[in-house]
């Protein structure tokens, strides 16, 4: 596929807000027309990134708006191009993928430079603004797009046997304890759906769990368990009640 740029109406329309938007946001030199299309045209090339959400923050400082990407490439409830969203001098970079391996970065997330803040084009190459707390104080810094690192994946939920859980379809077992001890099969997705149950990767680690725990044992359950004759000599016949009551 030629990767030749050509001119379009639509691309005739973007290159004047990309033009508007240079005035406004760049340095107040002057900037001749031919390198303003340059510049353009160079935007225009295939890129290793694609931007996946744009952010409005209200001029009120309320909370911001996310305006992600349709089907058709475009954005917002009206569908802007990428160009007018990076150029309109309203809009900021909330999300990017990195199409070599569509891992997705957004602002806010860790990286071993310190939290990302922003993302920003420069001369039409990604950068990312950071900021991290030291000894100091609040530092920051602004670094290629090359330098970002794959997130850390971070598990929906850690069971009760230990076990991370990354996948929301996964399977759990679950036990509601101290009541029923009611037992039952749970996705991880609603897990959080219930509340005070106690949820394992497994259902043999949920039956030891409730073996070990679930009050279930009689007086005579306690007798046998010893193997001893009833009344048992073994324990005062007050000290095993009250170790069976516990259980029951």
């Amino acid at each position: 596929m030629s990767n030749e740029f050509k001119w379009t109406d639509e691309r005739v329309i973007e290159f004047e807000i990309f033009k508007r938007g240079s005035n406004i946001r760049r340095s107040p030199k002057e900037e001749s027309i031919s390198d303003l299309i340059e510049q353009f045209k160079a935007s225009k090339q295939v890129k290793g990134w694609e931007v996946q959400v744009f952010g409005l923050t209200p001029f009120n400082g309320g909370e911001t708006i996310l305006y992600g990407r349709h089907e058709d490439g475009k954005y917002h409830t009206f569908h802007y191009s990428e160009t007018y969203m990076l150029n309109c001098g309203l809009y900021s970079i909330h999300s990017v993928k990195r199409l070599s391996d569509g891992i997705i970065f957004t602002v806010g997330e860790q990286q071993s430079f310190g939290k990302i803040s922003s993302f920003f084009y420069h001369e039409n190459e990604l950068w990312f603004s950071t900021n991290s707390m030291s000894g100091s104080g609040l530092t920051s810094g602004q670094f290629t797009a090359s330098c970002l690192l794959k997130p850390t994946p971070k598990p929906i939920l850690i069971t009760q046997d230990g076990k991370e859980i990354f996948d929301s379809a996964a399977k759990l077992y679950s036990v509601l304890p101290k009541a029923q001890w009611e037992q039952r099969e749970v996705r991880a997705e609603r897990a959080f759906n219930y509340k005070n149950w106690l949820h394992f990767s497994t259902r043999a680690a949920a039956e030891e769990y409730v073996q070990e725990f679930k009050p279930q044992y009689s007086l005579n359950d306690f007798r046998k368990a010893y193997n001893a004759p009833i009344p048992s000599p073994l324990f005062d016949e007050t000290v095993e009640k009250l170790i069976a009551k516990s259980k029951l």
